[in-house]
């Protein structure tokens, strides 16, 4: 009963801090808009592409993940606590909502 609570306490919380920003079904245009072009364009787009990765398109984002396995996708390791390098390099951390945002794109398999 106590690890149902704790499971029921930890869902809860995490909905509510998810639902403040971003949408409750995951897609490219909100990820991009919130994460990507903030985040990530300022050393991966076209004119200058820190050690030739372009994150500009869908299909070039979608390329560092394994649809439906978080786990095994390159985007979500190289923002994660710990990952060397961490991405954004020369900016603060992503937060645990925009973390759990691309977890949540890449479980449901990456949708446009």
């Amino acid at each position: 009963m106590k690890s149902f609570l704790i499971l029921f306490v930890f869902i809860f919380l995490a909905q509510t801090a998810y639902g403040q920003k971003f949408s409750k079904t995951p897609n490219f245009k909100e990820l991009n808009e919130k994460i990507i072009i903030p985040k990530c364009l300022m050393c991966h787009n076209d004119e200058y592409a820190a050690r030739q990765v372009y994150l500009v398109t869908y299909e070039d984002v979608k390329s560092f993940t394994v649809a439906g396995k978080p786990e095994a996708s390159l985007l979500l390791e190289v923002v994660g606590p710990g990952a060397q390098p961490r991405m954004p390099m020369k900016a603060a951390p992503l937060n645990t909502e925009e973390m759990a945002y691309i977890r949540a794109w890449i479980t449901g398999n990456t949708p446009e």
